[in-house]
């Protein structure tokens, strides 16, 4: 001790716990970091839900010296996150429903024990501490990083969930969601344009929502992803650029895209421009609300699962017994039922995986194996079909 007292050697201050520093130090460092705001808000969701905990029942990790952290404690917690906790929820009312979803004010909040996490979000939340616990290396409050290795062996959900597939629509499916919202009148209608995008090529959601008029030129038939509109907790959005480098990409459209969005929509907000007035601003995205303002991320969620669930009504309905009922999707099904139609039509995976923008081919391989088993099945009876004929 008296070796590591005269040589400086790192140690944190007596009565700092971890909840101390990671509230007190650490969260407040990171107004100065170079960070997006919705990543800023995610370190601070793991640290106040996963590490500290509520106020009146906080994790016994979170009331720990920091300097008496130690590797045995941290991956004791993660068994704990793994096992099952107490965490704080908004109650589950209408008026706090409304108030997540973006009304004024905060949400009342209840402590509720919760299920288990997996092992992708444990990582999550032990990638937030490892980082904070280095910048406590490098503020000389600690002289190693408890968290290293901690994570190596996570323990298994007491409660697994069953795992669902990869979600996504056939040709069928997607052609008469198309028509059926083709059908609709007034703002349900309108958004006919948006999802023949999102749906001939895949692009996410808040790609879509960030796409501005000077992004598409028709006469070269392409779409320029240049931004995305990411949703904060707050209700605000956030524009940033794509996820990743490679999402920063040309695409090349369709003729019946650049159509719908040329010469259908173009003419469709030019109406819209007329019937708002002096209430209409000229913000110059693609997919505006009745003013003239970008769509909210999430509003347009909501439209796409109230068209949806509206398709389903009408195929119920004794009146129509040929429409299709349309298996469950989430908004970003349409990127997978895109990407597993080009797939299945032969398209190289490279080629689908650029378009997509993903950050590698590994990337788009893992998420559509599903497509790939297929694939291998047809590579192996065409190989065997050639060497039984002896010729191609």
């Amino acid at each position: 001790m008296r070796a590591k007292y005269h040589r400086g050697a790192a140690q944190a201050p007596l009565r700092m716990t971890v909840a101390q520093y990671l509230g007190e130090v650490w969260l407040p460092s990171l107004a100065t970091a170079d960070l997006k705001t919705v990543t800023r808000d995610s370190y601070e969701e793991h640290v106040r839900r996963h590490l500290v905990g509520p106020p009146t029942k906080p994790f016994p990790l979170s009331t720990m010296q920091l300097r008496d952290l130690t590797t045995t404690a941290v991956k004791e917690h993660y068994e704990t996150l793994a096992e099952g906790y107490d965490d704080w929820a908004a109650k589950r009312d209408p008026e706090t429903r409304r108030k997540v979803l973006g009304g004024d004010g905060e949400p009342e909040m209840e402590i509720r024990h919760r299920h288990g996490l997996g092992a992708a979000s444990i990582r999550r939340i032990h990638a937030t501490l490892h980082r904070a616990l280095n910048i406590a290396i490098e503020r000389r409050l600690l002289e190693t990083n408890p968290a290293m290795g901690a994570a190596r062996k996570l323990p298994k959900k007491a409660r697994a969930k069953k795992r669902r597939g990869l979600e996504f629509w056939n040709p069928n499916e997607l052609q008469r969601y198309l028509d059926f919202v083709d059908g609709l009148d007034g703002e349900r209608g309108a958004f006919y344009p948006l999802w023949f995008l999102m749906s001939h090529t895949g692009i996410r959601r808040g790609e879509a929502a960030g796409l501005r008029w000077e992004d598409f030129d028709a006469e070269a038939g392409t779409v320029a992803i240049q931004r995305n509109r990411v949703p904060l907790k707050n209700g605000t959005v956030e524009e940033t650029t794509p996820k990743t480098k490679g999402s920063l990409r040309t695409l090349d459209l369709d003729p019946d895209t650049v159509a719908v969005l040329d010469k259908r929509h173009r003419k469709a907000q030019t109406r819209s421009h007329l019937l708002a007035g002096p209430k209409w601003q000229e913000s110059g995205y693609i997919f505006t609300d009745a003013t003239g303002a970008p769509l909210h991320p999430n509003a347009i969620t909501w439209q796409f699962r109230f068209a949806r669930e509206r398709a389903n009504r009408d195929a119920a309905d004794p009146a129509t017994p040929k429409a299709i009922a349309l298996s469950p999707l989430s908004v970003h099904g349409l990127r997978h039922t895109f990407a597993t139609i080009a797939l299945q039509a032969g398209m190289p995976v490279t080629v689908v995986s650029k378009y997509l923008g993903h950050s590698s081919v590994t990337m788009t391989l893992n998420v559509y194996s599903h497509v790939m088993r297929g694939a291998q099945q047809e590579l192996a009876n065409t190989v065997a079909d050639v060497i039984r004929k002896g010729a191609f």
